[in-house]
Order: structure tokens, then sequence, then C-alpha cells
């Protein structure tokens, strides 16, 4: 403080030093209150900003910061910088009922409800700073599409069966030799887990999301022999089969597959009766 003693009169040098004394402030920070507080209370007359900032030895800035005395701004809890505490009220009262409805919401459900509410679109990730305020009331899981113990094979059960096929296969001509499956098409894709966003008390909870199976899809039960013969695959498309549109598309019924019709597009008993006739029967006819 000696430094202004040479800035201020004698008298209110002597004013502040005593609150100095009386203070004994331990930061610069502290230190330029009291020079404020000794303004204040005795109306003494301080130097200038730039020689206080020259005295500490600290930037000017944090004296006019310190000096100036403004209160802090509160922001209230929940307020963003699109929504207001009342809409964002709101959004999480959307959030929940959707919540009840389907057992989740996804993070593109809830950046397209907030782009409705402000009338433009909001940021790619907008949701992680709503879910951060509202932690309390939602969290992250992921949701399957179907249950891990479809895709789980025991190795002694590989082992067995190919024990099997050695023994079954002995003397049996590649040709004849057939490997088929169906495949279903359509667009949509279960195979994947995503993340979607649950109340805060399912945050451990094991879910999985139902699929959308109102899309149009075909399936086909595609075949192969051993000796790399590939047979002709069996299309199964629903009612009413349009077979003008598979031509224009360059697919030949009985050509370059086998087109059939069925009340659905899945493998029956009667459409796998159909599939050996005119598929399997030919094929084995001409090997």
């Amino acid at each position: 403080m000696e430094k202004l003693e040479n800035q201020m009169e004698p008298f209110d040098y002597w004013m502040l030093q005593g609150y100095i004394e009386e203070s004994d402030p331990q930061t610069k920070t502290d230190a330029i209150r009291v020079i404020r507080k000794c303004q204040k209370e005795m109306d003494v007359d301080i130097p200038s900003q730039l020689e206080i900032a020259a005295a500490a030895e600290c930037n000017p800035s944090l004296v006019s910061r310190t000096l100036s005395n403004k209160p802090k701004k509160i922001v209230e809890k929940k307020e963003s910088a699109l929504l207001s505490v009342e809409d964002e009220g709101k959004l999480v009262e959307y959030c929940l009922e959707t919540i009840e409805q389907s057992g989740y919401i996804t993070p593109i459900e809830i950046r397209i409800e907030a782009s409705t509410m402000v009338r433009r679109e909001v940021g790619h990730s907008w949701h992680i700073g709503f879910l951060d305020r509202n932690k309390n009331t939602f969290a992250y899981n992921n949701a399957h599409p179907r249950e891990l113990a479809r895709l789980q094979i025991q190795e002694m059960d590989i082992e067995s069966y190919e024990n099997t096929l050695r023994e079954l296969s002995k003397s049996v001509p590649c040709e004849l030799f057939l490997q088929a499956d169906e495949v279903g098409y359509q667009q949509y894709a279960d195979s994947r887990s995503k993340k979607i966003i649950v109340k805060k008390e399912d945050e451990n909870k094991v879910l999985h999301f139902p699929i959308d199976r109102s899309e149009t899809r075909l399936s086909i039960m595609a075949c192969a022999a051993l000796s790399s013969d590939l047979l002709k695959p069996f299309l199964i498309v629903k009612r009413p089969l349009n077979v003008d549109k598979f031509l224009e598309a360059g697919l030949r019924d009985n050509i370059d597959a086998v087109l059939s019709e069925a009340d659905g597009t899945t493998m029956t008993a009667s459409l796998f009766l159909e599939w050996l006739d005119k598929v399997i029967v030919p094929y084995v006819t001409n090997a």
C-alpha cells in the first residue's frame, strides 16, 4: 500500500491504512474491496483505477470489476437459450407423456418437439443440455431389438452338428448339398441397439423397442449348392402380385426367379412345398 501514499491526501491515506491493517486482506481482490469499503464508509478520495492496479500489480479489469460492485446475475435454474422456464416445463411434460405411452422417447423426438415450440430448428446436440438440466427426471438407456438368447449358441452344439454332418455326407454328390435360407427385405433395420431416454428409475432396466412391420416387404428363399450352383430365388410377395412391375425391374418369372403370392410374406408350409416343387425338383432333375 506504500505505493499509494504519494497518490493520496495524507488524511485519506491514513484512513485507508487503518482499514488495511484492520482487515488484513490475503488477496489482491480482498485489498481492492477494502479500498472500496473505506471510500464508501469514510468518503475518502482514492487513486484512479490504473494507479490502484499499478500499486497492486494486477490487471486493471480486476480493479474495475471489484470497485464497481455490480451484483452477480442470477440465472434461474432450467432456463435455456431457446426455451423459457415455462416452455421447458411443457417439454418435460411432453417427454413424460410420450414415455408413458411408448416406454421411451428418442433424442430426435425431443429436438423435433423443441423445434416446433420455438418455430425454428434446434441444434443436433440440443437435447444433451436439456437432459442435463433434467437429469433427476430422465436418464439414458439402450433398447435392443431382439433378445440376446436368439443370437447365442453353445460350442458343444456346433461340434455335434459338424459330427452329424460328416456322417450323413459320406458318398453324397456335392450337387445335392443345398443351403437355403429365407431373407426378409423391407425399409427398416432392427438389428442395432439405439439410445433412448427413459424415466430416471428405468435407467438400468432392460428394454426392447417395437419393430414397425407396416412397410412394404417381400421374402426371398435363396438357395445354393455345395457345387457352387445357384438355384432360382423364390420370391414371396403379398397379394396381389404384379408381374409386370417385376418385369419393368428386369426380373422375369420362372427365368430369373420364381414369383409367388400369399396373404403374407413369411414362409409357410404350403409355400415351402411350392418352393420344393418349382425350385428344388427342377434343379435335381437337371443336375
